[in-house]
Parts: structure tokens; sequence; C-alpha cells
């Protein structure tokens, strides 16, 4: 696919890295290679099972999964149009009220096991030993070895020219970005204090820019998923660049997303090709031809305390 335009819009050269301060990763699937890591998480499983001789794990985690985007389904039509939802407005198969997340103050972290332990018929408890087991601690001895390449090469780049670099995820990410050997801060996920909600609710991402001071026109997000980290983007007034393809069937991209091949597309070469900022909002790019340097990029990098967009 050519670079010059992914999206049939506009060329990927008219991103401006100078008018960017902040940019927000998704954990995975986006600094990983996730269908490489599910294979060999799937073997792990099978094995398991058959030395155990019970699918209940295999069945524990694809209940979670399946439940746990039902909430982010219902969650993203609650915050969207908060009108048109109905106080019974029901949740996967089993029957939850969506809207009692936000009337009862129910605990997301609680509701995200019960679901599917109701559906299972056995304990919450059992669900999140499951989960905490299969999904958060064994993939971790794989994460290096399904890392992005080109993932850390990037992180180096935007801290040489200043800006700040963070992490928004669905699930907890310290642990995964020690693994992969990548540093953020700051790192949000949903089960934190104050977020309780899964992309594309707009709430950890509007931490995020108060925690970094910056607003929100000079942040861009960076995914794999146009309908939670596209749509988390659009929702606050951020950017959006997506790993991956358009595809049928999927979720339409905010307007002025731009779908990205890797982290060698052509979008990232004003960062990867030039040396530290120039202190004036340009990046400082050698001149291999006469040794001459020549600044790309139009903005200052932004400074806490700066305007910030409004989080309402």
């Amino acid at each position: 696919m050519s670079s010059t335009d992914r999206r049939g819009k506009r060329p990927a050269d008219t991103f401006d890295w100078g008018a960017i301060s902040l940019v927000v990763f998704d954990v995975d699937g986006t600094l990983y290679d996730a269908p490489r890591l599910r294979l060999r998480m799937a073997a792990w499983l099978l094995a398991d099972a058959v030395r155990c001789r019970s699918l209940e794990a295999l069945r524990t985690l694809a209940t979670f999964r399946r439940m746990r985007e039902a909430l982010a389904e219902a969650g993203a039509r609650a915050s969207a149009e908060p009108p048109a939802v109905s106080p019974m407005h029901a949740v996967g198969e089993v029957g939850t009220p969506m809207a009692a997340m936000d009337c009862a103050g129910v605990d997301f972290l609680r509701l995200q096991y019960r679901l599917p332990a109701q559906h299972l018929g056995c304990r919450p408890a059992e669900v999140q030993a499951r989960v905490e087991d299969w999904m958060e601690r064994r993939p971790l001895r794989w994460l290096a070895a399904c890392r992005r390449p080109g993932i850390a090469a990037l992180f180096d780049a935007l801290r040489r020219q200043g800006k700040q670099v963070a992490v928004l995820s669905d699930y907890p990410a310290r642990d995964k970005l020690a693994a992969l050997g990548l540093h953020a801060d700051p790192v949000v996920w949903a089960g934190d204090a104050g977020i309780g909600r899964l992309k594309p609710d707009p709430r950890g991402l509007r931490q995020i820019l108060a925690r970094t001071g910056v607003a929100a026109d000079r942040t861009v997000v960076v995914g794999d998923r146009a309908d939670r980290d596209g749509a988390v983007a659009a929702r606050v007034g951020a950017r959006a660049l997506l790993l991956g393809r358009p595809k049928a069937g999927r979720a339409t991209a905010p307007d002025d997303a731009l779908w990205i091949r890797g982290f060698d597309d052509p979008v990232f070469a004003p960062l990867l090709q030039a040396g530290p900022a120039d202190g004036t909002g340009g990046l400082l790019m050698a001149n291999r031809g006469s040794g001459a340097s020549a600044a790309i990029g139009v903005s200052g990098p932004h400074r806490p305390g700066g305007a910030r967009q409004s989080a309402g």
C-alpha cells in the first residue's frame, strides 16, 4: 500500500510532529504482536487442558473476553449517547443492566468477573484467578519475543524530541511494559482509581491529559483498534495513528486518523531520522549532502501549565 495515502484522503507526510507534545500508546496488539502471542498461549493452554483433562481454563478465558467486550460496547454507547440508553440496557447474555455501572456505582473490577461467573456457574474469584494467571502473569515470559519491531527506537526518538510518552490500556500494563523493556509515564489502565471504564470511554485519556498538562489537540493516540483507540482519541479531540489496515466490517476510524503499517512507517521518519529538538519547536535533521541542518515541524513543545482542553 502506498505511503502517500492509506485512508484515501491525505498523505502521511502531512503529519506535523512539531504540533505534538504527548504520544499515548495502547499496549495489547500495539506494542507487541498479539496474534503471535496468542498462538504461543493457545499451545500452552491446550497442553494444560490435556494434562488436567479439563477445558475449564479455556472456557473461562473465552467467556471473560466476550463479556468484557460486551461491557466495552455497552459503555461506549452509554458514554456517547446517555439519553438514549435505557436503565435496563443489558450487557452480554446475563441480563445485567449496563446503567447500573453509573447509576448504582457498581465496581467495574468486580463486575468484569461477576458477569462471566454468572454465565459459567462458578465464583467470581475463580474467574479472577484464571484471568490473572493466564492473561496477566504467564504471557510475560513471551512478550519480549513478540515486541513490535522498531518500537524501542521510536520511544527513544520521541523522548529525544522532548515528547512525553504515556500508556492507556484496558488491562494492567506496568508488568507488560517491564517485560517489553519499555518505559512510559504516566501509565493508566481501566482499573485505576477514578477510571473504572474501558475504552472508548474517555476517562482514562482525560486523566493522562490532566497529569501531563498537555492539551488534547497536542496529543496523538497510537493503537490498533478504530473502535477503541481511534474513538477515545476522537472523544477528547486528539489525533490517532492506527496500526494495520482498514478492513470491511471494522469500525470507522475518526476522520483525521491515519492508518500505519508499523513503527517503521514513513509517518515516523521525521522522528527517527532527526537529532535532538532545536529548542524552537523544529526537529534538527542532518542534511547529508551539505552537513547543514534543516528544521521540520512548526510548533514548539507544549509546556506544562499551558492551555488545556476542557474535559467536558
